[in-house]
């Protein structure tokens, strides 16, 4: 799986998310995903800001556990 289909599967499942008043980035051999759950929108990019949560994994990985 590629960093771009990982983003876009955060994107659709954040957007189902209530706003937490945290954030999270998954930090990927191929790049970061940051999730910004503090607004009413969820806002997902792959910029490399600072997180309330900070997990660091590969692709592979994440997707044999779900």
């Amino acid at each position: 799986m590629t960093l771009e289909a990982i983003t876009e599967q955060f994107t659709k499942t954040a957007a189902r998310v209530p706003a937490l008043g945290k954030s999270v980035k998954f930090i990927f051999e191929q790049g970061p995903v940051h999730i910004d759950l503090t607004n009413e929108r969820a806002v997902v990019t792959n910029e490399d800001k600072e997180a309330n949560c900070v997990i660091t994994t590969r692709i592979e990985t994440l997707d044999a556990i779900r």
